[in-house]
């Protein structure tokens, strides 16, 4: 399946209460760059692009078409998990970092997350295995097991925004990374044996 990253946020100001916009995964990243508490979007939908203003960086991409046809990401992020983990996010990058050394191209770029009592288990289909420690121990005994893209994890991790990452779990098919200022939702790889 192809990955998305979506992100959503509500703009305020002059005539941006309808206004939904896609931008593409390079823009996204340059958006990264921009400082300051506040940035100005400006859209010009007759070109189709945007243009973001912080206190000292500017940022002008073209925008992608079809925002209309993604769905309303906000019922993820309001949906409750049974469980949550808290982790370093230097330790869970570094454990990332290692273990993409060993993901193979027959392995689609695909490892597998376990939640155990004692830490989370990130394994490759070859059997490289990576522990990271929760910070916190879990409230009840539990065991889950995902199936996720190591680079679109690798991808949220890096850009949190906090040293500490609180990853909740217990639905089927994704998982929300949490900081003190962001949500993220990454969707769990599809199994091809089943």
């Amino acid at each position: 399946a192809d990955a998305i990253k979506v992100y959503s946020k509500d703009l305020q100001g002059i005539d941006m209460e309808d206004v939904e916009i896609l931008i593409p995964p390079g823009l996204a990243t340059l958006l990264m760059s921009l400082d300051g508490d506040t940035v100005k979007v400006y859209i010009d939908k007759d070109d189709n692009k945007a243009q973001f203003v912080s206190k000292s960086v500017t940022v002008v991409g073209g925008l992608s078409e079809g925002a209309d046809q993604y769905p309303d990401l906000a019922e993820l992020f309001d949906e409750p998990f049974p469980h949550q983990a808290r982790l370093s996010k230097q330790n869970l990058i570094s454990a990332i970092d290692r273990l993409n050394l060993f993901v193979s191209l027959f392995d689609k770029g695909v490892i597998s997350i376990v939640f155990t009592q004692d830490g989370l288990l990130l394994s490759t289909a070859s059997n490289s295995n990576e522990m990271v420690m929760y910070e916190t121990p879990l409230a009840e005994p539990v065991e889950y097991v995902y199936s996720v893209n190591s680079k679109y994890l690798q991808d949220l991790v890096s850009v949190a925004d906090n040293d500490m990452i609180t990853v909740c779990f217990g639905l089927d098919d994704t998982l929300k990374l949490m900081t003190a200022d962001s949500m993220m939702i990454l969707a769990t790889a599809e199994n091809d044996e089943e």
